[in-house]
């Protein structure tokens, strides 16, 4: 998935998260739908609760995308962190769901 970190793009990380998504069996893809959908409430209140996206990504993303060795260099290493952000910013279009 780290792919999507070299497309600067946000229309090219978009395109390459919605394809990777839908290469996950059902069951997985409705969990992360359920997941992403909550913590895109979540961050839309961050005026309240101070969970913006980033702070969003930056919480779940090592447990959604943990790396298979755990180093120094992974824990500071941010694309998974960004990855999480940018599915939780481009939710609707991410996985075609109206609000």
């Amino acid at each position: 998935l780290t792919i999507a970190d070299h497309y600067k793009e946000s229309n090219e990380k978009t395109g390459v998260l919605r394809n990777f998504i839908n290469t996950l069996p059902e069951a997985n893809k409705n969990v992360l739908l359920y997941l992403m959908r909550f913590l895109t409430r979540v961050g839309r209140n961050s005026e309240s609760n101070m969970m913006t996206s980033k702070n969003l990504g930056l919480v779940f993303a090592p447990t959604l995308l943990r790396p298979e060795v755990h180093t120094p260099a992974s824990l500071m290493d941010m694309t998974n962190t960004e990855i999480i952000t940018h599915m939780i910013e481009y939710y609707k279009e991410i996985f075609h769901q109206p609000n």
